[in-house]
């Protein structure tokens, strides 16, 4: 697809979980076409120096496998890849990073944390957004 392409990806490299979600722009409204969680544990591949473990990278990396062969169609500049907490932290992040990159053939971006809380909140103040809640946090759908 050329750069006029209406796909667009955002992936999230969480400490316990990486996101992916891909979506279409269609007359001025998104849809979402892809949304995949999967539990990688990055964080808990740390040890006491804060170097992540080759056992941890490879399940990030492995992760990272199954989301670029969905992002085939969508040009690397519509894709925003941000990494949170753990890559922060590691001092072997460059490392993971730099086969993440290669992997999804996009930047990885390690984001600050008060960006990091900048995004959750604009996320969840989003006036296009609608949220319903059960007493006790029990049950939560929102959508866009």
């Amino acid at each position: 697809m050329g750069s006029t392409s209406s796909l667009y990806a955002a992936i999230d490299l969480g400490s316990n979980s990486f996101h992916m979600l891909v979506v279409r722009e269609v007359a001025g409204s998104i849809q979402t076409l892809t949304r995949i969680k999967r539990k990688v544990r990055l964080a808990a591949g740390l040890n006491s120096e804060n170097a992540l473990s080759n056992e941890a990278m490879e399940r990030g990396w492995q992760c990272l496998r199954l989301f670029a062969e969905r992002l085939q169609d969508i040009p690397p500049s519509q894709i925003r890849v941000v990494a949170t907490a753990t890559l922060r932290l590691a001092v072997n992040a460059g490392d993971f990073i730099a086969k993440a990159q290669e992997i999804l053939g996009c930047p990885v971006q390690v984001i600050s944390g008060e960006e990091e809380a900048r995004l959750i909140y604009q996320g969840v103040a989003s006036h296009n957004w609608r949220c319903r809640s059960a007493p006790g946090g029990g049950y939560r759908r929102c959508q866009y």
